[in-house]
């Protein structure tokens, strides 16, 4: 259960989202889940931010923990969650977004901690955030003598995966595969076909500003920057559908033909679900399924919205 938070002037609206958002996600919620509800409530350039910091610190969460233990002195697993997810905050600014001005992150950070109750722990906060900016050349992985354990530290991977990888293919590539996972994918998109024709949509795009570029991974699939607000408006209406090149591609191998019957485990959010439907037309069923049932309602909401029935659900 999330720490309800005093209400603050002081706070961001990203921050304030993001820090919600992770305190939620430490009780087992999905980050897409509580992102997109956060989405209408929030201005364009504070969805951003609260994207980004939600899914840096997610990304990046091991070695984050690695340095407040460093500069804490103290175990992550003994602090308050809230103390915990205001320094992971804290430090992922400080150490990965170079736009942020170090006092904000901090000042932040400590308002974070006060809004939620905590006000004895905000001279803690504030102390390690000031410390990590004085000694912010400290590497993590320093003393770490293990090679497989730096890469885990190096790249905040866990030890067992980054130890599966190495076995399978050799330690030079599961320290590239580790590398490779936390790198941002460019944006893409694909066209609904059922709902919108791909030289309208291109169009469109253009006229407002976007630079598109046809994937040489993904059959139709475009990378894209600019135009965001015109690119969520197409989301939102049914025309096109954020996903990223990986994800398209597994469309792309399934190749689902007319009379095929396909069952789709851990479907959710339903990019490949309904990409599948998309192509294969009412001549295949695409039973999706999924554990979660909140996370199985937006598959079905998409499923509606992209008008495919081919596509049963169940949880």
């Amino acid at each position: 259960m999330a720490i309800a938070l005093a209400k603050s002037k002081e706070i961001s609206p990203a921050r304030l989202a993001a820090f919600r958002i992770l305190q939620q996600v430490e009780t087992g919620v999905y980050s897409s889940v509580l992102l997109a509800a956060q989405e209408p409530g929030l201005q364009p350039i504070d969805r951003a931010l609260c994207h980004e910091l939600v899914l840096g610190v997610l990304r990046w969460q091991l070695q984050l923990d690695k340095i407040v233990e460093h500069f804490a002195k103290r175990q992550v697993e003994s602090l308050d969650a809230p103390v915990r997810i205001a320094l992971r905050l804290g430090l992922y600014q400080l150490r990965f977004l170079t736009r942020i001005p170090a006092s904000a992150a901090v000042n932040e950070s400590v308002s974070l901690v006060r809004a939620a109750r905590l006000t004895s722990a905000t001279a803690f906060v504030n102390a390690v955030l000031r410390r990590a900016i004085r000694e912010a050349e400290y590497d993590p992985v320093a003393d770490v003598s293990d090679p497989l354990e730096k890469i885990a530290a190096r790249t905040s991977h866990p030890v067992w995966l980054i130890e599966r990888w190495a076995h399978a293919f050799g330690i030079d590539e599961a320290e590239a595969f580790a590398r490779a996972n936390n790198t941002v994918p460019p944006t893409a998109f694909r066209v609904v076909a059922n709902r919108a024709k791909q030289s309208e949509i291109w169009s469109r795009l253009r006229a407002a500003g976007a630079a598109l570029e046809s994937s040489d991974i993904a059959k139709g699939a475009w990378r894209v920057s600019g135009a965001t607000s015109l690119l969520r408006e197409m989301s939102s209406a049914g025309e096109i559908y954020l996903q990223d090149e990986a994800s398209q591609l597994v469309a792309d191998l399934m190749e689902v033909k007319p009379g095929e019957r396909v069952l789709d485990l851990c479907a959710a959010p339903g990019g490949k679900t309904t990409l599948m439907a998309d192509r294969a037309g009412d001549a295949a069923l695409i039973v999706a399924a999924d554990r979660s049932a909140s996370r199985m309602s937006t598959v079905v909401s998409i499923t509606r919205l992209h008008e495919l029935p081919s596509i049963e659900g169940a949880v």
